[in-house]
């Protein structure tokens, strides 16, 4: 009798479990979210992967590559931008694993990805909106006095002219500039706190101006967490580079 009601319950535990599953639906279906309100989405929608941080597209404008940064496995997914197709997926099991950062070359024959935890920037020879890894690029684990440091690569982006990789390093609050001619750290320099993102644009140096409040009026500037920091023109870079940093 005892093993009877046992199964009952558990039979009663699993009903209750299937009925409360979210319904898998077609990304292009509408569904209700958790305050009951009924969302379609606008235009065409592309299943992607878990968690996707990171997503640049390619200089001409064809191909989208997208960094899913999850949990379980990560991955990066080559996208269509014009049929929406998923042209190509890289997955990568633990350890293995990327973080946001993602940035095509100028020319669009190179591609850059973020490897967070794993301390690295992974390259790619792009062919045919495919994806090829080649060798990473290793970012120091020590500082110069020995100590072990964990950079945990974030946002990415290439100068102009192609030759310089800029890597925000999240946890040692830094700026890493790659020589990508070299394939190697060129130097790295200390920037806001947990960096996430880093924009480079070429531009003549920035003029201040003056600015007084009407009169009569109290003026209230808004702080902001952003670093602004010229490379010197011996590192061969004109480049202004712009961090953006988490807020607290």
């Amino acid at each position: 009798m005892c093993t009877w009601f046992a199964a009952r319950r558990l039979l009663l535990a699993l009903a209750t479990l299937v009925a409360a599953a979210p319904r898998l639906v077609r990304a292009d279906e509408p569904t209700v979210n958790v305050h009951g309100w009924t969302l379609t989405p606008a235009g065409r929608q592309v299943r992607l992967g878990d968690r996707p941080y990171g997503m640049a597209i390619s200089p001409d404008g064809h191909t989208l590559v997208i960094s899913n940064d999850g949990q379980s496995t990560e991955s990066l997914m080559v996208v269509e931008r014009s049929s929406g197709e998923v042209r190509q997926t890289l997955a990568y099991d633990r350890p293995e694993g990327l973080y946001l950062g993602v940035g095509f070359s100028p020319d669009g024959q190179h591609f850059y990805a973020s490897a967070g935890g794993n301390n690295k920037i992974r390259v790619y020879d792009v062919r045919d909106q495919q994806l090829v890894e080649s060798a990473p690029i290793e970012l120091p684990t020590t500082d110069e006095a020995g100590k072990k440091i964990l950079p945990y690569p974030a946002g990415v982006t290439v100068s102009a002219d192609g030759k310089s990789l800029f890597v925000a390093n999240n946890l040692t609050d830094s700026l890493t500039i790659v020589d990508l001619t070299a394939g190697a750290v060129r130097a790295t320099t200390p920037i806001g706190h947990n960096p996430y993102a880093v924009v480079a644009r070429t531009a003549p140096a920035v003029r201040s101006i003056p600015w007084q409040p009407p009169s009569g009026t109290r003026s209230r500037l808004a702080r902001t967490r952003a670093h602004c920091c010229s490379i010197p023109a011996e590192q061969s870079c004109t480049s202004r580079i712009r961090i953006a940093t988490a807020c607290r």
